[in-house]
């Protein structure tokens, strides 16, 4: 048992010796592949994924927005419509960042 944990340390490389030899060209080629890795192929064209999820994010909530206020335009005055302020409400909570308060130190 001794000598299979002797054979163990001998054969792991320590990380410490160990330094990259970093070249700019294979670094930048290396970064170029992640990122088109994380593309996504959608129809006839590559998408980042990132910017898709905000589009569509972005789409839909504009339609939630419109709804809402079209219908709250068209109901009948004994219509409840706070379904629809809520959810512009809500729509507008995600949409605007909230406020950060900065303390001067005077």
């Amino acid at each position: 048992m001794a000598s299979i944990n002797q054979n163990s340390k001998r054969n792991s490389i320590d990380t410490k010796d160990f330094t990259p030899i970093l070249d700019p060209e294979l670094e930048r080629s290396h970064l170029e592949n992640v990122k088109y890795a994380e593309q996504w192929q959608i129809c006839c064209s590559k998408s980042d994924p990132e910017g898709l999820k905000y589009i569509v994010q972005l789409g839909v909530g504009i339609i939630v927005l419109v709804f809402s206020m079209i219908q709250i335009c068209v109901a009948d005055h004994d219509q409840d419509v706070s379904i629809y302020f809520s959810l512009i409400s809500m729509i507008l909570g995600i949409f605007l960042p909230s406020p950060k308060f900065i303390q001067n130190e005077d």
